[in-house]
């Protein structure tokens, strides 16, 4: 299939059409996920991994509020390095400078598949070496959350 631009597009991957593409289609939602109203507190991203049962080939997502100064995805980052858990999908908003880890994920195939939305630093400079295994997916600051809503991007654990 081509773009827009006539460009080839992956097999099972939307192309680009236009930016009122979207007005020809029906608005596709996922299906409702259960919902446990349990709320609890741990006092460590450890047990936290322990309790959700983070595993290989799981996608986690993080947002991107304190841009440049966050810290939740560098803790989640290494905890997984700590476990070595393996062909991982990050599905995070952005990924800044200061989430340098993330290209040392990506060396040891602990990350073998980025979607986002914007990426710069030593990340950027990691994937444009040719060392993420899998695909970098960029997407509009609409994009995400559009494939997020619609189950295009199934999201097993997201961490805000």
């Amino acid at each position: 299939m081509k773009n827009s631009l006539g460009r080839n597009v992956l097999e099972g991957y939307k192309p680009y059409k236009s930016s009122d593409d979207y007005k020809n289609n029906k608005r596709v939602l996922a299906k409702q996920k259960s919902i446990n109203n349990k709320i609890e507190f741990l006092d460590s991203i450890s047990k936290v991994f322990d309790v959700l049962n983070i595993k290989e080939k799981m996608t986690l997502s993080f947002h991107h509020h304190l841009r440049n100064g966050d810290y939740v995805m560098n803790m989640v980052s290494e905890e997984i390095l700590k476990r070595d858990i393996k062909n991982l999908h990050y599905a995070p908003s952005s990924i800044f400078p200061n989430n340098a880890i993330i290209s040392t994920l990506i060396e040891n195939e602990n990350i073998v598949d980025i979607d986002t939305n914007y990426l710069n630093g030593p990340v950027a400079k990691t994937i444009n070496k040719g060392k993420l295994k899998g695909l970098l997916i960029m997407n509009s600051h609409g994009g995400r959350p559009r494939k997020i809503e619609s189950g295009e991007l199934s999201i097993d654990v997201a961490f805000i």
